[in-house]
């Protein structure tokens, strides 16, 4: 369905959740390069306004490919990523948004 004004780019994979906090859902999309570098862009989506709205400061320095977990911590209001960076040990990664 098309989405009128600014749309996240396309994307194979992007991890997606729920935060009942902001009452969006929020989509980590990321971006590649040439040289198979990138980085990851944070992204929400309200639902019924059918609007799209990137958060820039809220950038992953790399692309997250296919390798990650992310859920919504209730008790903390948090959202916890677990990825990694290509052939370095996994990470824990949280986003506060307000």
């Amino acid at each position: 369905m098309p989405t009128p004004g600014e749309r996240p780019p396309g994307a194979d994979s992007a991890p997606l959740v729920y935060h009942p906090g902001i009452r969006r859902v929020v989509a980590l999309v990321e971006t590649t390069n040439a040289d198979g570098g990138g980085s990851t862009e944070t992204w929400l989506y309200a639902t019924a306004e059918d609007v799209w709205q990137r958060v820039p400061t809220a950038n992953i320095p790399f692309a997250i490919g296919m390798n990650y977990d992310m859920v919504y911590d209730p008790n903390h209001e948090l959202l916890v990523l677990v990825a990694n960076y290509p052939k370095e040990p996994v990470a824990v990664w949280v986003l506060r948004l307000e």
